[in-house]
């Protein structure tokens, strides 16, 4: 409607109620004030039917875009349902169809780690090139010096501090080239097992984290500890098929500990030669993309040594598993003088310090800090301290006046082996580490 048709109608109302009183007038002989008081009634009766007219039709008007208004939110509603059938069948779909993907992805892989395996097997039996085996002579002739693997105990290199490593009661009098069949055999048929140190909130001692750590079973059913076949695996790049195995079982025991427990967390130790061999860093990184839904509840450990040395290349491992949500942790801390701020940029998330070295007299003369502070100073960066190796009673006490929130140690509980039906895929198998 014109914006004009309202004063058009109005002044058609006044002249015809202007033509009715002079008809009035003029050819009825009614005087001029009669004449007009009746046009003027006509001209308000028109006012007013022209408003009940108005009125009337934007009722209807309003009637039907109410209609038409209903109509449109039913077909929205209808739609909307179909839309949460089909997200809920897709959702279906895509959960069937990641088990599916996984399973083939993962098979490849196992697979081209056998091939691998089996590669280094025959290396073995040929014979090392001429470079490792004088590797190998000048590690016999420097007995007297344990090489930095050796020095990982419980799965970690152990602080400097530290005096050298010895072999299990099984091993000793073994020599070298012995052991180094040993290490190659067990790892090649898969008898690479994980324990589970438990690591505890301060001062209630309940189980915050777990620390899976690596050990081998020889053919005559001996365990190798960590002193026994580190050396002797990082001689021979076996590391990066350790790590991997360990972490193919650590996420199945994850699985099950926060099927129970979603605050339960794994700390699974890496060693930097896993990055740096570019075939392996791409299966585990792989694999942890595939299992990225327990980003939280894994956490990659490294040795403050080989944090340190991350160069280029093993960088890009490190960034992958960021993005993918991963936490890290740096563990066997020789020094504290440590970079806060770097650390949690790079996602570090916690720290393990020897209890021995955090309360030692001197312990704050490698830092700007002193050892009692240190807890608080890396909590400002969102990184959590856990004392390690802790046998004393004694030092419990202590770590509590430093405010340690976490501790882990053979005082609480020592390193225990997983059941091995908690590394079956059954769905009756159940999750039961030693107590």
């Amino acid at each position: 409607m014109s914006r004009f048709t309202p004063w058009l109608v109005a002044i058609s109302m006044v002249i015809i109620a202007a033509s009715l009183s002079a008809v009035l007038y003029t050819s009825a002989g009614m005087p001029l004030t009669e004449a007009a008081w009746i046009g003027i009634g006509v001209f308000l009766l028109m006012i007013v039917v022209q408003l009940f007219a108005t009125r009337g039709k934007e009722s209807t008007g309003l009637v039907s875009r109410l209609d038409d208004i209903g109509g449109a939110s039913g077909k929205l509603a209808r739609e909307i349902e179909s839309l949460n059938l089909r997200i809920a069948d897709l959702e279906v779909a895509l959960a069937h169809r990641l088990e599916d993907s996984l399973q083939e992805r993962l098979g490849p892989v196992l697979g081209e780690l056998g091939r691998i395996e089996e590669r280094l097997g025959e290396i073995a039996r040929n014979g090392l090139p001429q470079a490792a085996t004088q590797d190998a002579g000048e590690g016999a002739e420097d007995k007297g010096k344990p090489p930095a693997a050796s020095r990982r105990a419980n799965g970690k290199d152990a602080p400097a501090a530290r005096t050298a490593p010895r072999r299990s009661e099984a091993f000793v009098g073994i020599d070298d080239a012995t052991m180094k069949q040993l290490v190659r055999d067990a790892v090649e048929a898969g008898r690479v097992e994980i324990h589970l140190q438990p690591i505890v909130s301060l001062p209630q001692r309940k189980v915050r984290y777990y620390e899976a750590l690596a050990r081998l079973r020889t053919d005559a059913g001996d365990l190798m500890q960590p002193d026994d076949f580190l050396p002797f695996a990082r001689m021979q790049d076996l590391m990066p098929a350790i790590d991997f195995t360990v972490l193919v079982r650590a996420v199945q025991v994850v699985r099950r500990l926060t099927a129970k427990n979603r605050e339960v967390g794994v700390f699974l130790n890496v060693s930097l030669s896993t990055l740096q061999d570019e075939r392996f860093a791409n299966r585990y990184v792989e694999f942890a993309e595939h299992n990225k839904a327990l980003a939280s509840a894994i956490i990659f450990e490294f040795s403050q040594r080989e944090y340190a040395t991350v160069g280029p290349l093993e960088q890009v491992g490190f960034d992958q598993l960021a993005e993918l949500g991963f936490r890290f942790s740096v563990d066997a801390v020789e020094r504290l003088s440590l970079d806060g701020r770097t650390m949690s940029e790079r996602r570090v998330r916690f720290v393990k310090v020897d209890a021995e070295l955090l309360l030692q007299a001197n312990g704050g003369m490698a830092s700007d800090i002193h050892p009692a502070d240190l807890s608080d100073l890396l909590a400002r960066y969102g990184i959590d301290l856990i004392a390690t190796r802790i046998e004393r009673e004694s030092e419990v006490v202590d770590l509590i006046d430093y405010d340690v929130r976490f501790a882990q140690g053979n005082l609480f509980s020592p390193p225990r082996p997983v059941k091995a039906d908690i590394l079956q895929d059954g769905p009756a198998a159940s999750l039961e580490a030693a107590q």
